[in-house]
């Protein structure tokens, strides 16, 4: 009988478990308990529904096991009657799959979740097999969270997955410790040796990507490891595109940018940003999705109307020096409020479409003219990364918007652009704005300035990183970071006025 347990949930070293897609099990393995020569096994009296309403109530999975190798009846309860217990006990943990699961994939995809013990693993680079098979199974509960919300749900829904995969975090810190982290180096070394490869796995690095607000928590205690390295990539004047073209982001370039701002919010000792985000409201700091992740344009294209946010910069001189010379750690950020305070931001999504875009904007931005997929491969590109979707619903929706930073007004007009699903992970928008201002005629005053923005919503519409620049000098730039902080409320509400436009 032990030999069977050990192989329904088996142990590695590195605490992962990866169940079979069928276990068969020896005749000999189940043993009947009896109270007495006389007395029955109690289990044997009870209908099988009584049998699998006890499993349901039992919280552990150590607990499961027992009980269902305690007899012939429990087993039968639990593996018995087309497996349908192992339907319940999953949607009792997580939320329903996106897409339809037979009982003996809800099973093997409950055990697959639940038999990784994230105390044990490390993360370096993401490339190992034990590592690969942990990323695999967060980002399918990223993917599948909130799958049964109606909306942007807000406080108002209690996602299951949301909830364990914070737990993931809790047990594992390597898992977003890891970033830039310069303990990881030997491991690197050594891969590069078997592989010839040091490059994060892409998965991993989207997916701390993805987990970009819990980086920017408050009480986080992470650190910002590689600061000198992101604020030379914040100002680079380098694409967020991967070199091969096409629509595949550059989730490093991605990380970077939202390194350089964490660095500034969190740490103390700098005295740039962290005074002024201490002092928000609860409501006011960045915040995972709250509605299921999708390529579907009338869920992708609805982002929040209130945010908060900054940029960054840096005189032209320093720009250059940073650029030519490599990281420089004497060199100190500036921000777009000498009270260095968050700037506001409100949005809102437009009718009016190409015929009233101003060609001006167009011409700097090239919103209406977004990267498109490559499809054909030269020898040379072939082992190159791709997005997932080689065709996808695209759409483009036109927002305006106004804001406020150190007590000065100013105009937003822009697009936002649906992407393709990046590493297995829907949800993904470029977004494209030009900041400017009017004069008493209500014209755009050219000679206030534009600057142009442009940047990645992250999926669920909660977070956008990216670069701002100059458009008469195309190479004097920096980094930004804008975060919802609509409530439930006024983000229902937005959804609902968006809705009905799109249609």
């Amino acid at each position: 009988m032990q030999s069977n347990i050990n192989q329904y949930f088996r142990a590695s070293k590195g605490g992962i478990v990866r169940p079979k897609e069928d276990i068969v099990h020896k005749k000999d393995a189940v043993v009947d308990v009896h109270v007495d020569d006389h007395r029955p096994n109690p289990f044997d009296i009870l209908p099988i529904e009584m049998n699998q309403r006890i499993a349901e109530l039992l919280d552990g999975d150590d607990s499961l096991r027992a009980f269902m190798w305690t007899c012939r009846s429990t087993h039968a309860a639990i593996e018995g009657n087309g497996r349908s217990f192992w339907r319940r006990r999953f949607l009792a943990t997580f939320e329903r799959p996106s897409q339809p699961k037979s009982n003996n994939e809800y099973k093997n995809t409950y055990l697959q979740r639940r038999l990784i013990n994230f105390h044990l693993v490390t993360f370096f680079l993401g490339r190992s097999k034990e590592e690969r098979a942990c990323l695999e199974v967060v980002r399918d509960i990223i993917v599948e969270s909130f799958s049964e919300a109606h909306d942007d749900a807000g406080a108002g829904y209690k996602s299951a997955n949301l909830a364990y995969l914070i737990k993931i975090i809790e047990a594992c810190p390597s898992l977003l410790s890891c970033i830039f982290d310069p303990n990881t180096r030997r491991p690197q070394l050594q891969h590069r040796q078997r592989t010839g490869n040091v490059q994060p796995d892409p998965l991993l690095q989207t997916i701390q990507v993805l987990l970009t607000s819990q980086l920017l928590k408050l009480d986080s205690e992470l650190t910002p490891w590689g600061f000198p390295e992101s604020q030379q990539q914040a100002y680079n004047f380098r694409k967020m595109w991967k070199k091969s073209g096409g629509l595949s982001l550059d989730m490093e370039w991605l990380l970077h940018q939202v390194n350089f701002w964490r660095y500034h919010m969190l740490r103390e000792d700098e005295i740039t940003l962290c005074h002024a985000y201490c002092q928000l409201d609860a409501s006011e700091y960045p915040r995972y999705w709250g509605k299921q992740l999708t390529n579907h344009p009338q869920s992708t294209g609805i982002v929040g109307r209130h945010w908060k946010g900054s940029w960054a910069y840096l005189s032209p001189e320093e720009v250059e020096e940073i650029r030519e010379y490599g990281p420089n750690e004497t060199i100190q950020d500036q921000f777009c409020a000498e009270s260095r305070e968050f700037q506001d931001l409100e949005l809102e999504f437009l009718d009016n479409g190409e015929e009233t875009w101003p060609a001006v904007f167009e011409q700097y931005l090239g919103a209406l003219s977004a990267p498109k997929l490559q499809h054909a491969k030269t020898r040379a590109s072939k082992g190159s990364s791709q997005p997932d979707d080689f065709t996808w619903d695209s759409r483009s929706f036109r927002f305006g918007g106004s804001g406020s930073e150190a007590k000065q007004g100013f105009l937003a007009d822009g697009w936002l652009n649906t992407l393709p699903s990046q590493n297995g992970v829907p949800g993904w928008q470029r977004l494209t704005m030009m900041k400017y201002f009017k004069d008493h005629n209500d014209d755009v005053d050219y000679s206030r300035g534009l600057w142009a923005y442009e940047g990645v919503v992250l999926p669920g519409g909660k977070i956008i990183v990216g670069r701002w620049w100059d458009p008469e000098d195309g190479s004097y730039s920096g980094p930004f970071i804008l975060w919802c902080v609509d409530t439930p409320e006024l983000l229902r509400q937005h959804e609902d006025e968006t809705t009905s436009q799109q249609l």
